[in-house]
């Protein structure tokens, strides 16, 4: 049998190892396929990571990449106003955005109706010359979800919704219905965040927390 250095640890190269070497790779995956140039933060971990595209050629399958983020700031709620805009703040975290995805490879954008959704991603939308965003409804994610696993396996999809204060239907629970359970899939809402979801196989993934705009306080 032969040794094998792997994330610091010496361990003996045999079938047993096979799945932490994959598991491994999964997690280098995630920013070779994105190749963002960003801080990526994991469980415990915070750093600037860059990993050769040459390790996509390693998975078996292309895993989909499902990029996911919460609203940027927007207007308050009011009696006369149950669909708030983008405060100017959040405008220009859209615009941010685009900077940071632009070259992400992104072929589909999903969002809500409501103005403060369509507002955060219309700018990439655009930029990216995508002919429409797919809207969704909060309530019935599934029909989301079963659409990406079968039109758009294998490639890189971004959907923006709410924060886990809004009750069901927001991007936590679209980030466990993808198969993400860690620690990172439960992060506090901020209007900064960015999860990079990597989904390997049908119901698992694994899940990074980026930041990208201006850095906020995670709201309580």
């Amino acid at each position: 049998m032969h040794l094998l250095l792997l994330s610091g640890i010496l361990v003996r190269e045999s079938s047993e190892t096979e799945e932490i070497i994959m598991r491994e790779f999964r997690k280098l995956y995630i920013t070779a396929t994105l190749s963002l140039g960003v801080a990526f933060y994991v469980t415990g971990i915070a750093g600037v990571l860059f990993v050769s595209p040459s390790l996509t050629a390693i998975a078996a399958e292309p895993p989909t990449t499902v990029l996911i983020l919460q609203h940027a700031e927007r207007m308050d709620f009011t009696k006369t106003n149950e669909d708030p805009e983008l405060t100017p703040e959040g405008k220009q975290r859209a615009q941010d955005l685009v900077h940071v995805l632009g070259n992400a490879g992104i072929v589909a954008v999903f969002s809500p109706k409501a103005k403060r959704m369509v507002q955060t991603v219309q700018p990439l939308a655009q930029s990216l010359k995508l002919p429409e965003l797919t809207n969704y409804e909060q309530a019935s994610l599934n029909t989301m979800l079963q659409q990406i696993a079968s039109k758009y396996k294998g490639k890189v999809v971004l959907i923006v919704g709410a924060g886990a204060h809004m009750g069901s239907g927001g991007i936590h629970e679209i980030i466990k219905e993808l198969g993400c359970n860690g620690p990172e899939c439960a992060a506090k809402d901020a209007y900064d965040n960015l999860f990079v979801v990597t989904v390997y196989e049908p119901g698992k993934a694994i899940a990074a927390k980026l930041r990208y705009g201006k850095p906020v306080t995670p709201q309580p």
